[in-house]
């Protein structure tokens, strides 16, 4: 049985692959993706399905060509605590993928999706940004003081409880 590639636990927290071409084509994917930031994030209360729904909506058509350009394979989607990557090729049929909800947006009040912005596609990503308020073109914060000014949608203390960090 192949060994997977992000099997240490801090990955498997904060890092989901999505297995691509040619285990699934860029449409599929996108859906799994969808699912996976939408059942992530409405488990926040504060946090309807219909919002999540209506930027995901807005990113769609840009979204699939960052897949079918295997952009996602090195620079992911971005929640803050939270990176979506694609496999494709060989990668996709031997690793599978981890399409499972991550623990710890609950606490959520607000969130944005970080698209990358590959040179090829930066205009059309930027448009797709500028069509929700939810969504960004901008390089997603890196420091713990910037995530914390941005409203984490991941909880992290609430993903240490669940590993049994945190008492």
């Amino acid at each position: 049985m192949p060994r997977r590639r992000y099997q240490r636990r801090s990955d498997v927290d904060r890092r989901r692959r999505i297995a691509g071409s040619p285990f699934r084509g860029s449409t599929q994917a996108w859906t799994v993706i969808e699912e996976l930031i939408v059942n992530t994030l409405t488990a926040s209360p504060h946090i309807p399905a219909e919002q999540v729904r209506a930027a995901l909506e807005a990113a769609a058509p840009v979204s699939r060509h960052l897949v079918a350009g295997s952009y996602l394979n090195k620079s992911p989607l971005v929640l803050v605590g939270l990176e979506i990557f694609t496999i494709t090729g060989d990668d996709a049929l031997t690793e599978g993928d981890d399409p499972t909800t991550v623990p710890g947006a609950a606490a959520a009040q607000d969130w944005t999706l970080y698209l990358p912005k590959p040179e090829l596609l930066a205009d059309a990503v930027r448009n797709a940004a500028k069509s929700n308020s939810h969504l960004s073109s901008d390089d997603p914060p890196e420091s713990s003081e910037e995530a914390k000014s941005s409203e984490p949608a991941i909880d992290r203390d609430a993903i240490r409880r669940l590993r049994g960090d945190i008492r």
